[in-house]
């Protein structure tokens, strides 16, 4: 991630989908160079979650997995529609 612009289209897509499924707490894990520009995203969302963190990483934290967790990944395709 190296915009602004593309930080708040990302972070728009996991706070509608959050919303959606009514996840209480959305925790956006990314690497160091991204947390500045989701950090910003975030300032410009008027309702985040009360439960909203960023949170730094380098690899997927699968140690926090025994509670549930759902995740949203960038890497998804654009329409879920299709993958049925």
């Amino acid at each position: 991630m190296t915009d602004r612009a593309t930080a708040r289209q990302l972070l728009d897509r996991v706070l509608t989908v959050a919303d959606l499924i009514g996840l209480p707490e959305v925790h956006v894990w990314a690497a160091a160079e991204a947390l500045p520009y989701l950090a910003v995203a975030a300032g410009g969302v008027k309702d985040l979650p009360e439960g909203f963190q960023l949170r730094e990483t380098s690899e997927w934290p699968a140690h926090i997995v025994e509670g549930g967790l759902t995740w949203l990944s960038c890497d998804l395709p654009g329409d879920l529609a299709a993958m049925g």
